[in-house]
């Protein structure tokens, strides 16, 4: 009898712990916005670069990768390993040093260039005959991962959170993507940081 109970609750224990690893494998979901619940800062598991993130929920819906608290993510995810990446050492992105800023990059190295302020798109100036984007602008911009390149590692990036008014960890994969897109957390501060309200 008592041999039996100790299999059964192994057997739960086993069942919990697999479910718990495929829920942190899921990516992470907003939910729906609804009336019954308010928006809501939680936490999910970001299986590729192994660690917890807030992330705002809508309310309703979404999925199971979401934890109440950061603790409550790392004991339900801890030991879980996200997908392969590709290998290599390449990056096309280059540091903004044409804009006067080497705190963001240029999505695949490749600037826009102007002779006038208005050869340069909406929220953007005509620097050094190149068009840069506007403090604002870059800072507002939604998180990209952007997309993944044969031979192109994916990197760890920061991007600035409007709703959380902080920098934030994510993985860029590559290649396009947009300018809010850092190489450190300082870097990040340092350029987006003023804004904050």
């Amino acid at each position: 009898m008592v041999a039996s109970t100790v299999l059964v609750l192994a057997g739960i224990l086993l069942t919990v712990t697999a479910d718990s690893a495929t829920d942190c494998m899921l990516l992470k979901s907003a939910g729906d916005f609804c009336s019954s619940a308010p928006q809501k800062k939680m936490f999910y598991f970001d299986n590729r670069m192994g660690i917890c993130q807030p992330f705002m929920y809508n309310g309703c819906g979404g999925n199971t990768n979401r934890f109440d608290t950061r603790q409550q993510c790392l004991d339900t995810c801890k030991g879980v390993s996200g997908s392969a990446r590709p290998s290599s050492n390449g990056s096309p992105w280059v540091l903004a040093d044409k804009c006067h800023s080497e705190k963001f990059l240029i999505p695949n190295g490749k600037y826009a260039e102007c002779r006038a302020e208005t050869d340069c798109p909406e929220q953007h100036d005509c620097v050094n005959r190149v068009c840069c984007p506007q403090r604002k602008f870059v800072c507002s911009l939604l998180e990209d991962n952007g997309d993944f390149a044969d031979g192109i590692d994916d990197k760890p990036r920061y991007h600035f959170n409007t709703g959380l008014n902080i920098c934030m960890r994510f993985s860029y994969y590559g290649i396009n993507g947009n300018f809010n897109n850092f190489p450190t957390f300082k870097d990040c501060m340092a350029f987006c940081g003023p804004l904050r309200q």
